[in-house]
């Protein structure tokens, strides 16, 4: 009786072991520049067994994590990918996401590959956010902005969100320090506002990440 159940268990456990993928890695470390929206990953599989794998769902823990979708079928031997976009936008320091991919052999228990991402902070203001009192007079304010990173990013605009919000940009070192002269039109009250500073983009990118200075007039 026990020979009989050890037989059926290790025939058992050959046709499960032949049937699932083998990634070249489950976990991924990347590093973003600054200035990036988005940024690809990919985890690579093959499967080494004689059965086919059909792969039913991929999911992402975050909504920044956007894995391809589609059920597809990975016949013995064939090797593939899964790529995922990450956006970067609003996010900065050590970032983790996960994917799950669920196929027909494991669908209680999906494979998870682990995303590790740093994003790097660059300008950083003195001040988050430059308040006027009302009993104040409305004189000019100056912010630093100073570039963290070890690269130089050119600031090369500055838009107020607020037609009564008048701005000068000087340079102090370029692409590391920058002074931000910030000036609300007299008689303005209750204003609430930003100032949106603009980077040189990076080589081949049309769109970057931009930088913001909150102001207040109260």
């Amino acid at each position: 009786m026990k020979k009989g159940l050890m037989i059926t268990v290790a025939a058992f456990s050959a046709i499960y072991a032949t049937a699932q993928l083998e990634w070249e890695a489950d976990f991924i470390r990347l590093g973003a520049h600054p200035l990036q929206e988005k940024m690809q990953v990919e985890f690579r599989y093959r499967n080494p067994g004689n059965q086919s794998v059909e792969m039913i769902r991929v999911d992402s823990s975050c909504g920044c994590l956007v894995p391809q979708k589609g059920p597809r079928t990975i016949a013995p031997g064939e090797s593939g990918s899964i790529t995922a976009e990450f956006m970067l936008r609003g996010r900065s320091g050590k970032q983790k996401k996960h994917i799950l991919v669920t196929t027909d052999r494991n669908t209680q228990v999906p494979y998870r590959l682990d995303i590790e991402v740093n994003i790097p902070d660059s300008y950083l203001p003195s001040v988050k956010r430059v308040i006027w009192e009302r009993a104040e007079a409305y004189e000019s304010r100056t912010v630093r902005l100073t570039n963290h990173y070890h690269e130089p990013i050119n600031l090369i605009e500055v838009l107020p969100s607020i037609g009564t919000l008048r701005t000068e940009l000087k340079t102090v070192k370029p692409g590391f320090e920058y002074d931000l002269i910030i000036t609300p039109d007299p008689g303005v009250k209750n204003l609430r506002g930003f100032i949106r500073l603009k980077p040189e983009p990076l080589s081949g990118e049309h769109k970057t990440r931009d930088f913001k200075v909150y102001v207040f007039v109260r």
